[in-house]
Parts: C-alpha cells; sequence; structure tokens
C-alpha cells in the first residue's frame, strides 16, 4: 500500500486502468525520446534503463527490463541481485529508505536493430506469477513512438500469457507521436507563440535558422544579423546562445559573443556535423566512441558487437535527425549577485485543458559555469513559492495549450532569470518525467518513512561516484556526521546505480547551500573515482 502511494505521488504517464485497482504498476523508463530524435543508437534501450533501477523502487514500481536473450537475463538477474544487496546496506544502515525497493524486474527479450519484443525464458517464469492477479498496469517516465510501440507488443505478450492488462494501445501511440513532436524545440516555440509574443509567461527573444545557415555564418556581426532579421529583436545582443531543436544533453549549443565567436564557432559548427548532419557517423573513431560507452555498462560489457553492426545502428540515426532546426536567442542572464537560481525547470502534470496540476519547481544544477554538463535537480517546494503569481498562471495557459491538442501526462520547461530578476522560458519543451524524477523518488520515499525531505539535491544519477566498498563510503560519510539517518535526517543520502561497476548516486537532502562545498569534499575524498565528484555546484 505504501509503493502505491509513492506511485501515485510521481506523475507517469498512464493509458488506461487509472480508475481501477492494479496488481501492480511496472514500470518502463526509458530513454525513448533520446532514441527517436537520434541522439543514440539503439543499444541505449538497454543502457539507459539501468539507471533509474533504483529511482523506479523507490516509486513503488517494479521494472521491465529489456534483454537480448536469456544469458543476458541472466547477467542481469546477477547484477540486480548483488545491486539489492547494496541497497540493502544503504537501508540498514541509515534507517531511512524502505528495504524492499529493489524486486526483480520483468525480464522482456527485445531486438534492438527492430525494436521488437518476445518472451525469453525467465519471462515465462515471471509471467505465470502475474496470471492470477489483477489487471496488470504500465507506466512511463516518457513516452516515444519506439516506446509505445514496445509497449503495445509488451501487452500482446501478457495478453497471451494470460495475463490481464490495462492499456490503451491506440491512446499509447498517439501520446508517442505527440510526445515526439514537441520534444522538437522549434515545434514547442511555434506552439508557445500561438497566444501572442506578450502572453505570459515571457520567452527569449529566438531566431530560428537551418544547419546549413548556421555553417554559412562566418563572423558575430553576421549572426547578430541574423537574429535581429529572424526575431525582430533590433537591439544589439550582449550575446548570443544557439543550440539545436532536438538535442536534450547540449551537445550541440554554445553561448557566443563579439569577444568569443572565434574561439568558439569552430567546436559548434564541428558538433553540427557531427551530431545534426551526421557525417561520418559510421567512420572507425565514432564506431569506437560508441563501443566505450557500451563497455562502460556492466550489463552490456560481455556483448560482443562487431564494427559492421554498430555501423549499421549509426547509419540508422540519421534520417531520425532530418528536420533539425537552429534556434538562436538572446542570451538570459542574471546580473551578478542576484538573488535566486539562474536556471529552474518547471514540471507539471496535464491532465485535461483545465485540470493541470504543478509537480516540482526545481533549481537546475551544473558542474560547469557554462552550463553544458548537467548534474542534478535542486527540489525544494521555496523555489515555487517565489515566483510571482503572474508567472504561475501563465504557465498553466502554457500546459493548458498543451492539453488542447491532446497532450496528457507530465511535461517540464526551462527557464533562465535575467537581469531583471524575472524568468522567461527558453522553448526548452520536456515532454516527459525528466532529470527531476530521482529527486522527487527520493522525497517521496523518505517522506513516507515519516521523515522530513524539504529539500532534496540530486548530485547525478548515473551512478558517476565509483566506489567498490559500499560500507566503506557510508562510514567515511556516517563518522564525519554527513549521512542522512532516520536519527539524523541531514545530510547525504546514499544509493547504488547500475549502470557503473560499483556506481553511486547522492543526494544531498535539507542541507543548505553554504554545506555542499564540505559534502562535495567528502564525497571526492571517499570514491575512488574522485573526478567523477565535481568541484562545486553551479546553480
Amino acid at each position: 500500500m505504501i509503493a502505491a502511494t509513492r506511485a501515485a505521488a510521481i506523475p507517469f504517464f498512464r493509458f488506461g486502468g487509472a480508475d481501477a485497482p492494479a496488481s501492480e504498476p511496472l514500470g518502463i523508463v526509458s530513454g525513448g525520446l533520446i532514441l527517436d530524435s537520434g541522439e543514440a543508437d539503439p543499444t541505449f534501450v538497454y543502457r539507459c534503463q539501468d539507471r533509474y533501477l533504483t529511482y523506479t523502487g523507490l516509486a513503488g514500481l517494479r521494472t521491465v527490463f529489456f534483454v537480448i536473450d536469456d544469458a543476458h537475463a541472466r547477467r542481469y538477474h546477477a547484477l540486480v541481485e548483488r545491486h539489492a544487496e547494496r541497497y540493502e546496506l544503504v537501508a540498514k544502515w541509515t534507517g531511512a529508505l524502505p528495504s524492499d525497493a529493489i524486486r526483480e524486474p520483468l525480464y522482456v527479450a527485445c531486438d534492438a536493430g527492430t525494436m521488437t519484443v518476445a518472451a525469453c525464458e525467465t519471462f515465462e517464469r515471471q509471467v505465470r506469477e502475474l496470471r492470477d492477479g489483477a489487471p496488470v498496469e504500465l507506466r512511463f517516465n516518457q513516452i516515444s513512438p519506439t516506446t509505445a510501440r514496445l509497449a503495445a507488443q509488451l501487452d500482446e505478450l501478457l495478453a497471451a500469457n494470460g495475463v490481464p492488462t490495462q492499456f490503451d494501445r491506440g491512446a499509447c501511440h498517439a501520446a508517442g507521436a505527440l510526445a515526439l513532436f514537441v520534444h522538437d524545440k522549434a515545434r514547442a516555440a511555434a506552439l508557445a507563440q500561438r497566444a501572442g509574443a506578450d502572453a505570459p509567461p515571457r520567452h527569449a527573444d529566438t531566431a530560428f535558422l537551418s544547419p546549413t545557415e548556421l555553417l554559412g555564418t562566418d563572423s558575430w556581426e553576421q549572426l547578430a544579423a541574423r537574429f535581429a532579421e529572424r526575431s525582430g529583436d533590433t537591439r544589439p545582443p550582449a550575446a548570443l546562445y544557439v543550440k539545436s531543436s532536438r538535442d536534450s544533453g547540449g551537445n550541440v549549443a554554445a553561448r557566443l559573443d563579439a569577444a568569443t565567436f572565434g574561439d568558439r564557432i569552430g567546436a559548434l559548427r564541428d558538433a553540427l556535423v557531427r551530431d545534426v548532419l551526421c557525417e561520418a557517423v559510421d567512420s572507425p573513431e565514432r564506431i569506437a566512441q560508441v563501443r566505450e560507452e557500451i563497455a562502460l555498462a556492466p550489463s552490456l560489457r560481455h556483448r560482443v558487437y562487431d564494427d559492421a553492426t554498430l555501423a549499421a545502428h549509426a547509419r540508422a540515426r540519421r534520417p531520425r535527425r532530418d528536420g533539425i532546426t537552429i534556434l538562436v536567442q538572446r542570451a538570459i542572464e542574471a546580473a551578478p549577485g542576484a538573488d535566486g537560481f539562474a536556471g529552474i525547470g518547471l514540471s507539471y502534470a496535464v491532465e485535461a485543458p483545465d485540470r493541470v496540476v504543478a509537480v516540482a519547481v526545481s533549481a537546475q544544477t551544473y558542474k560547469d559555469a557554462e552550463r553544458h554538463h548537467f548534474l542534478g535537480s535542486l527540489l525544494d517546494d521555496e523555489i515555487a513559492r517565489a515566483l510571482p503569481p503572474e508567472f504561475t498562471a501563465g504557465m498553466e495557459a502554457l500546459c493548458a495549450r498543451y492539453a488542447s491538442i491532446g497532450y496528457r501526462g507530465p511535461i517540464n520547461f526551462d527557464a533562465r532569470l535575467d537581469a531583471d530578476g524575472r524568468y522567461v522560458l527558453i522553448h526548452d519543451c520536456n515532454p516527459r518525467l525528466s532529470a527531476v524524477f530521482p529527486a522527487l523518488a527520493v522525497r517521496a520515499a523518505l517522506q513516507d518513512a515519516g521523515l522530513p525531505a524539504r529539500r532534496v539535491l540530486s548530485l547525478g544519477y548515473r551512478g558517476e561516484l565509483v566506489c567498490a566498498d559500499i560500507a566503506a563510503f557510508l562510514a567515511a560519510l556516517d563518522v564525519r556526521g554527513l549521512l542522512y539517518t532516520a536519527e539524523r535526517p541531514h545530510g547525504v543520502v546514499v544509493l547504488p546505480n547500475l549502470a557503473r561497476d560499483g556506481g553511486l548516486d547522492a543526494l544531498l537532502v535539507n542541507a543548505g547551500d553554504a554545506e555542499v562545498p564540505r559534502v562535495l569534499a567528502a564525497l571526492r575524498a571517499s570514491a575512488s573515482d574522485a573526478g567523477a565528484a565535481p568541484e562545486r555546484v553551479y546553480a
């Protein structure tokens, strides 16, 4: 029952059965939008799910894991057993987390090349346990055409094995197509602009260029002139922020001004050619890079991918990159010493045009001052309370615009603090349960345990802190008085992460900004991979 409460507290995508009891919700936590946007190769369908096993469990869901075959399922089984042991050590040591969060995932065979699913021996064993229960419900952190296709096949597979389900395949497919559509920043900008340029909330002045036009821009003066012509904003810009309309990782983005244009435009052009036009995407150097990414995942390291397979995967990305637009925006920057966070994420659950639920307003933190390398989200209700009422009302009206075209589910928008101390949206629409998910899941679990979690800062969710001896890691933090426990509900929550060997995530709970440097220093001293911890947090 407590797990069900946690699951209800987080706005996952749901398609059918919301009003009827389910035996247990199954969570498909994936990177379908990344795949369908052409940002990653098909092995990402396996690699992405590894990051979230702990958070999905804390949210009260049993995870669905896609596997290559039975051998892959057996490898996962061993890894998950070890992962559960590490998690149980944390739960017992701190007394702050539920002891039953890590459950064996439901393993479903998936061919990443064709994106088709099938039963494997492990699935056939597991499915017997589900036949006699109440209908099974699927929930998603994000939805996309590929995710919808996989879910529909899983629904068919469950039904064929006598498992009752609550799932509307048509609604799921429609939602996947719509999410991919608005995931493109240029399309989201068009939707936001329907109410007129002066309607709240205010968006950054933006020009739209083709990739070819940006590649042909040779000077700062030429870029500024194109910005003025396309955006209608004729004020000379101090700086412009350039980004791709369909990249979520900031890998095709740069802040440019008159002084830095010559130094930075080359790297931006290289990223454009590499990641938007996908030239030489199947070169030996690019294939080697993908192989390194695969080798980082303990769940995939044993698999042998030949060059021909990886090259075919890489070439499959090209058509998904067609139609990308380049956004050129007046850089939104706060005044020196200004109160407030430089960037915030605004998360909502869109249930109907007249029913928009605020989920969280979180500060966005980065490892670098240029805000290219995202670190995590700071979840604090005080951030939302500080927003002007007219801004909040404008955000609800913007969400209602998405509802009017049929969008239902979690959605997130990014905003930056300007020189006048106001937050301005930057045409970043994330139609998913975004990076705030780990902080939401941890907060819900701690609050279910009756413990305070007023402020939760996620310091990453990819297992980038590495320490094979988790007991030693906990002891090092505990002796410094930095570990969050039931008796001391203030400090670091440590969680194992399946995405790396010995991978750990750290979340700082109920601690003030002044304590962050000391915590980061302790994390660096306690982790064997000291380079994984940032020197400081940029907010």
